[in-house]
C-alpha cells in the first residue's frame, strides 16, 4: 500500500495516503508536502542551506510521496535515535547524522537515490563508480568513516594511533555533531559538493513524530 505511482494526481495523493495511514493524514500531508501548481524553476542551494527544507515544494505528487514515505520510514526515525543518543550522551560529541543524495551513475531516474546506493561509495567500488566526481565523494566518505571508527569524530584522523585533536582532516564539509535539541544538522552526501544540512524536514518530522506507528 506504500508505493505510489508515477501518473498521481492530487485525489490519488490522497486517496493513497488515506489507505496508507488513515483519512485523517490526507491534509496534513498535502500541507507538509506540497506540490507546485506550475514549473519549477532550478535554484541554486548555497553550502549552508538544506536541501530538503521544511518549504520544499515537489515537482508532482510521486515526488511528494516518495519523500512521505522516506520520512516516514527512514530520515524521521532516524532523527528520533539521534536526538535519543545525543541526549543520553551529554558532554559528548558521538552522535552524527547524514543524508546521502547522490544518485549513482549519469542516467538519473524518477525513483531517486534508492536504499543502499551508498554502499559503493563507502568502499570505494572503483568499479561501479562513475568519473573522478564520484571517485572523490567516495573518498571523502571513507575518510568520515575511517575517522570516526579511529577517533569518534568524523573530521579527525589518528595519528600513531593517538587522536590528532584540533587537526581537520581536508573535506570539503566540516560534519556538525547532531545536537538533541533545536534543528537537526548533519552533512548531505551528494554532488557536485558536500553540503552542511539544518533543519531538515524538521516540521515533517515533528508530525511524524506524533505518528510514529
Amino acid at each position: 500500500p506504500l508505493t505510489p505511482k508515477y501518473d498521481m494526481d492530487e485525489a490519488a495523493f490522497r486517496s493513497w495516503t488515506a489507505n496508507a495511514f488513515g483519512k485523517n493524514f490526507s491534509a496534513p500531508l498535502l500541507a507538509l508536502y506540497p506540490v507546485a501548481k506550475g514549473p519549477l524553476y532550478h535554484v541554486a542551494v548555497g553550502p549552508e542551506i538544506s536541501v530538503g527544507g521544511d518549504n520544499e515544494t515537489y515537482r508532482d505528487y510521486f515526488t511528494a510521496a516518495t519523500n512521505v514515505i522516506s520520512d516516514y520510514m527512514m530520515w524521521c526515525p532516524n532523527r528520533r535515535f539521534a536526538r535519543w543518543h545525543s541526549g543520553n550522551n551529554p558532554g559528548e560529541s558521538s552522535t552524527y547524522v547524514y543524508v546521502f543524495s547522490e544518485e549513482p551513475g549519469i542516467k538519473h531516474t524518477r525513483e531517486g537515490v534508492f536504499h543502499g546506493a551508498e554502499i559503493r561509495f563507502t568502499f570505494f567500488a572503483e568499479d561501479e563508480l562513475v568519473g573522478w566526481d564520484e571517485k572523490a565523494l567516495s573518498l571523502d566518505i571513507v575518510r568520515y568513516w575511517t575517522n570516526f571508527a579511529a577517533t569518534r569524530n568524523p573530521n579527525f584522523r589518528a595519528l600513531n594511533g593517538k587522536h590528532a585533536a584540533g587537526r581537520a582532516v581536508e573535506l570539503d564539509k566540516v560534519w556538525p555533531a547532531f545536537q538533541p535539541t533545536g534543528p537537526g544538522v548533519g552533512v548531505d552526501l551528494v554532488l557536485p559538493q558536500l553540503t552542511r544540512s539544518v533543519g531538515r524536514h524538521d516540521a515533517q518530522c515533528n508530525f511524524w513524530d506524533k505518528h510514529p506507528n
